[in-house]
């Protein structure tokens, strides 16, 4: 692993989309599109700009016919460390263009170490739940309609079924007809009551997903009923507001992908 950041670029380029019908010219402004954001050769006096600042071509290989694949070497320091910046530099103003897309990313050490990943993981999970050496099962609770009652009567089938999680749909939220706090403890109660009579453990994950000024209450309301993970949508409420609530709040967050096929 080297100690910059490499990110590797798919283009589409033909000669005649570029004026001079060169290929490390687009690379060259896509270095400069996604640090600096200047024309090249507008920094001439301050040269450290152009050495430690703007990221270097590591290499250019044809793919076919009018289409390369390059990697370009950043400097972890122009993402400040945070995830915001990083995804700024990784695909900030270029995602404007048709012609480009990201297909591979390796991160040094460095800015690895400053994230510190999940608070349980797989392995975590399996010790809570006293489960190895098979899948965990998961089932869901849907369809959205169903009251809160129903809900429950449903969560309640799924532990006694032999469910390992429990989750809420991810379009389950805090609508009229299973209000978040009430579809909440009733499934939790359900849920823990078929737990004492089956001696089998079974984890129910509420959906938090909500408006930024809620997500925290819904978290802290979850802990309050007793809850040990919950179900967050990282690319409806924002990457950095996950890392957020996992470095501040000692449960497990399952990631839907809910609006991911938008990206990738």
């Amino acid at each position: 692993m080297s100690d910059s950041i490499e990110i590797t670029y798919e283009l589409t380029y033909h000669h005649q989309s570029h004026v001079d019908g060169s290929i490390e010219a687009l690379l060259r402004e896509i270095a400069l599109e996604q640090t600096v954001e200047v024309p090249d050769g507008y920094f001439l006096n301050q040269p450290h700009i152009n050495t430690t600042i703007v990221p270097t071509i590591k290499d250019v290989r044809p793919i076919d016919q009018g289409r390369y694949r390059a990697t370009l070497s950043f400097n972890p320091e122009v993402t400040a460390y945070q995830l915001p910046q990083f995804l700024n530099v990784l695909f900030g103003n270029i995602s404007f263009k048709g012609n480009v897309r990201v297909v591979g990313i390796d991160l040094p050490e460095d800015f690895l170490k400053v994230f510190k990943g999940p608070g349980y993981g797989i392995p975590g999970i399996r010790q809570m739940l006293g489960v190895y050496g098979r899948p965990l099962l998961c089932a869901v609770l849907k369809p959205m309609g169903l009251s809160s009652a129903d809900l429950a009567n449903l969560a309640a089938e799924f532990a006694f079924g032999g469910a390992d999680i429990i989750k809420d749909d991810h379009g389950l939220v805090d609508q009229t007809f299973c209000p978040f706090e009430q579809r909440l403890t009733l499934c939790q109660q359900a849920i823990e009551a078929a737990n004492a009579k089956t001696s089998h453990k079974t984890l129910y994950f509420p959906n938090v997903t909500d408006s930024a000024d809620k997500l925290e209450d819904r978290i802290r309301f979850a802990l309050r009923c007793g809850v040990a993970g919950v179900l967050v949508a990282p690319y409806l409420v924002g990457l950095d507001t996950v890392r957020y609530l996992a470095s501040t709040y000692r449960i497990i967050i399952m990631a839907h992908p809910a609006m991911t096929g938008a990206y990738f």
